[in-house]
């Protein structure tokens, strides 16, 4: 795989190259990546092919047995290819290689690290449990991150405590909904879904913000100096 697909999150997360760049490379990679042959074993261990070799394939590459045929716009080219010295079971295995449950448990997720599947699952769940967070550690209420709140030693006890409120915040969850449901029958179920959508998209498009989260320096320097010109104006000539 060429050196700018295996280091594009690194490149990123440096900035050397923006989002849209990352999310092109992260696409990239799918033709380099090995295909399961079969599903996992008892022991979780699963065959897998090089992106070159079977039904499917994704790349082709002079190792492989008319893996440099005609051209074909669906695969990607491999022009250089490990040396014979540095060739692993991949390449030199005719069909698979069996990858064991602890070695493949890295990449064992069903959709692509960085693509617009994973993106998509991981803001959703990502905003549910911050939003989780955020309703358990209400001080008036669970307040899960105050620690002065369960002075008992050990974690044993941390742990009970910490079950304890989990259960009363779900409780309360219950609760305001019931009442959400109940405080307006006459209200459809669909209109209160409508304005909800509808509150959210105005705070989304909210921009009376006094200035970026990231500029406050500048935006109190740009106030000094108006400061500086109203305190001092020009002399009269």
């Amino acid at each position: 795989m060429p050196e700018r697909l295996i280091t594009a999150t690194i490149d990123e997360r440096a900035g050397r190259i923006d989002k849209k760049a990352w999310r092109l490379l992260i696409v990239e990679r799918r033709q380099y990546m090995l295909r399961a042959k079969s599903k996992p074993d008892a022991k979780g261990s699963v065959a897998m092919m090089c992106p070159a070799r079977g039904p499917g394939a994704t790349a082709s590459c002079p190792l492989v047995n008319g893996g440099c045929g005609p051209s074909d716009d669906a695969r990607t080219p491999i022009f250089d290819p490990p040396k014979e010295n540095k060739r692993d079971k991949i390449c030199t295995n005719a069909t698979s290689v069996t990858v064991p449950i602890e070695a493949g448990a890295k990449l064992a997720q069903a959709a692509q690290y960085g693509s617009d599947e994973w993106s998509t699952m991981y803001n959703h769940d990502r905003n549910t449990i911050e939003g989780v967070n955020g309703f358990l550690k209400d001080g008036a209420h669970e307040g899960i991150h105050i620690a002065e709140r369960r002075r008992m030693r050990g974690s044993t006890a941390q742990f009970l405590m910490i079950a304890m409120l989990v259960v009363t915040g779900n409780l309360r969850k219950l609760q305001n909904f019931r009442d959400e449901m109940t405080a307006n029958p006459s209200v459809s179920r669909d209109d209160r879904d409508a304005a909800q959508l509808a509150a959210r998209k105005k705070r989304r498009e909210n921009n009376t913000r006094i200035a970026p989260w990231d500029n406050f320096s500048a935006k109190n320097k740009e106030e000094d100096l108006l400061a500086a010109k109203k305190k001092d104006p020009p002399a009269n000539k």
